[in-house]
């Protein structure tokens, strides 16, 4: 009877050995898939670099203005250094940190136009508590907020002037903002984006930070939805499929694509 107890014991043991030895396998391989796509990107320039490029000179980013870039004038491609923070710092992913993203999102926005080079844990942590208080006390909620609400954020919160909202957006109008360095906050139908780190799928509405496009056809985003999202990347046409802006019906698919931007 001992020996079976201590045969079944050491049984368990192997297998408790032999499973966290599978997922660390599949962890070290995700990082190094992870590390080698960021080898791939294009070197993240950073806001003084950006003034540089001949397209940024344009002043004002409006659909209007947009409309007016020649594609053929944009650079192959293009990556901004937007500081990165998960939604969830601390990794700690309750009903709070599970709907942030959109100030996570903003929260970056911010950073990168008031010259952080970074976002550590806690900064990142404090200002989403902050937000999300703030979000309460004038809307009497923080979760699923739209691209209007997010402006207002910006603008009323953060203190950054000329936040707008762009409407009815192509995946043109998205490279020409980045090409001149500005990155873009989009929403999108989380479900969509199909990214492998997501829980259960991904969430119903999302938001996140495009902040770039490389040769190959994708864009380079600050996710905020998984530890795993800086400089991730998603095949444009599959993003661009995903952007929809948050509906008060909850038909998050029939929401316009749309794009945050500081002019």
């Amino acid at each position: 009877m001992l020996k079976a107890r201590l045969l079944a014991f050491l049984i368990l043991i192997l297998g408790l050995l032999a499973g966290w030895g599978f997922w660390n396998r599949v962890d070290i391989k995700q990082s190094v898939l992870a590390w080698q796509n960021k080898r791939s990107l294009p070197t993240a320039l950073n806001q003084e670099q950006l003034s540089q490029l001949p397209i940024s000179q344009i002043e004002s980013l409006t659909k209007k203005t947009i409309g007016k870039l020649s594609v053929n004038t944009l650079p192959e491609e293009i990556n901004i250094a937007v500081p990165f923070t998960s939604q969830a710092p601390f990794a700690i992913w309750d009903p709070l940190h599970d709907e942030a993203c959109e100030e996570a999102s903003l929260i970056m926005l911010d950073a990168f136009y008031k010259g952080k080079k970074s976002l550590n844990k806690e900064q990142a942590e404090l200002l989403i508590q902050n937000l999300v208080q703030w979000e309460k006390e004038k809307y009497g909620y923080f979760e699923d907020t739209t691209s209007e609400q997010g402006v207002e954020m910006l603008e009323q919160f953060f203190k950054l002037n000329k936040a707008k909202v762009v409407y009815d957006i192509t995946i043109d109008d998205i490279k020409k903002a980045l090409a001149q360095g500005r990155p873009v906050v989009v929403p999108a139908a989380g479900k969509l984006l199909k990214n492998p780190y997501f829980r259960g799928g991904g969430p119903l509405y999302h938001m996140l930070v495009i902040k770039g496009y490389t040769k190959d056809g994708r864009f380079i985003t600050n996710d905020p939805g998984t530890r795993r999202g800086e400089d991730f990347t998603y095949n444009m046409d599959a993003l661009y499929n995903a952007i929809h802006d948050w509906r008060e019906d909850g038909d998050i698919l029939k929401g316009r694509k749309a794009m945050i931007i500081i002019e």
